[in-house]
């Protein structure tokens, strides 16, 4: 068994797919996929493969990019209707904001809408990207999301704008550097993936 561990919506959008390529082509390996927001240790064994949005601290992790992911500024199909156009805005007066929950305060699509728009209402948080693709598809306010998500939910991009791309770490414990079947899944990964997403 190999186990991976890495956020909601990368787990689904991006690794899910190659995924289940890998173990039809490996009958005799289970893979085992945890979505979760909590990061997991790589130095406690709750994971054999971690991909993260920051770099690895732990000791005895070895590391390294995985992929870039491509983000970018939403708003539903009719909130320009309803609220004007957010990009002639200089400072976001009128208009709403969907991004992280407050454990994520500092991350960098936060930080760049809120400099981007510092008079705008945070109207909605949430550690879930596709809960904020969700609300801005009702038209609540202005997000920052990965592609995959915004363009595949038909969501309005805002063409002029460019928030902050976001590398993916990969991560696994040194104890596993010799592993084959490790290194076999990380070869898959990116060549199925890319390393621009």
């Amino acid at each position: 068994m190999l186990r991976l561990s890495t956020s909601d919506w990368f787990a689904s959008r991006v690794l899910a797919a190659p995924l289940a390529k890998f173990a039809q082509m490996h009958p005799n390996l289970t893979i085992e996929l945890i979505a979760d927001f909590r990061l997991s240790s790589l130095h406690r064994r709750e994971a054999d493969l971690v991909f993260r949005f920051a770099e690895f601290d732990e000791a005895d992790v070895l590391q390294r990019r995985f992929c870039l992911i491509d983000y970018r500024a939403y708003v539903g199909a009719g909130y320009l209707a309803l609220n004007g156009d957010p990009e002639e805005s200089t400072d976001g007066a009128g208009h709403n904001l969907i991004g992280m929950d407050t454990a994520f305060a500092g991350a960098a699509d936060m930080k760049w809408l809120l400099t981007r728009w510092p008079r705008a209402r945070l109207a909605f948080r949430s550690n879930n990207r596709e809960s904020q693709a969700s609300a801005c598809a009702q038209n609540l306010g202005i997000a920052v999301l990965p592609r995959l998500i915004g363009e595949a939910l038909d969501l309005c991009r805002l063409e002029h704008l460019s928030p902050p791309d976001r590398n993916v770490w990969l991560g696994y414990h040194r104890d596993l550097r010799s592993s084959r079947r490790l290194k076999a899944l990380v070869e898959h990964l990116t060549h199925e993936i890319g390393t621009r997403i």
